[in-house]
């Protein structure tokens, strides 16, 4: 479980429910390119290989949306396809890898966790969650099982800020106002359930997706 934002006293979490409202107010139709690059797979052993590099994913709308209190989560994911001529090609492995980031108000940093709750970085400004989690990072995929040196197989790696689940909007209204119960008011007087969605669109969280594939080079043969 990653951990959820700290304790903090009413002053401040009217200031973060202020934020949220201004943003509200302020969202606009207009989001980064997101973009993603796969450097050429290359086998190491029994080891696949390949470079990704992100951009595009974390920009002034989302760096608005942590600092008033939206925490959000990088997803990448990975697939091996293996080609086949006469049927659908087959998913031979997969692997989800999910970044979680959240905004410490008393601390003024941003904290980044990796899907198992452990903290991966502490970081001062959005730049440097977006050079933390998207600058060119190296996969290392251990295909299971082993891959047929005759087989034909293609790796797809996808990149995604997640949307908010809305019962995360929910805690986090009432986190605001200092209650863990659901069903609560709205962050603020007059907005209601509606501001779920425009919570999530207006940092594009759910839009910024990007997808590419890879022909993956003949697999060694096995060890005798």
């Amino acid at each position: 479980m990653v951990p959820a934002p700290r304790g903090i006293a009413p002053a401040v979490r009217h200031l973060l429910a202020a934020g949220l409202a201004a943003l509200l107010a302020a969202a606009g139709p207009a989001f980064a390119s997101p973009s993603l690059t796969l450097g050429a797979p290359a086998w190491q052993g029994d080891s696949l290989l390949v470079d990704v590099t992100l951009a595009g994913f974390f920009d002034e709308e989302v760096a608005a949306a942590l600092s008033a209190g939206l925490p959000a989560t990088l997803a990448v994911e990975w697939r091996l396809w293996q080609e086949r001529a006469l049927w659908p090609d087959r998913l031979v492995d997969a692997e989800l890898l999910r970044f979680r980031v959240f905004f410490d108000v008393l601390e003024e940093r941003y904290d980044v966790f990796d899907d198992a709750g452990r903290q991966v970085a502490h970081c001062a400004d959005v730049a440097e969650v977006a050079a933390t989690l998207c600058d060119r990072r190296r996969l290392v995929i251990r295909p299971r099982p082993r891959l047929s040196p005759a087989g034909h197989y293609t790796l797809q790696v996808s990149a995604e800020l997640e949307p908010l689940d809305p019962r995360e909007i929910r805690g986090l209204e009432g986190w605001l106002h200092g209650t863990d119960r659901e069903g609560e008011r709205g962050i603020l007087p007059g907005i209601s359930r509606a501001s779920t969605e425009m919570l999530t669109r207006m940092t594009g969280l759910g839009r910024r997706r990007m997808e590419e594939r890879a022909s993956i080079p003949a697999a060694p043969n096995p060890s005798p």
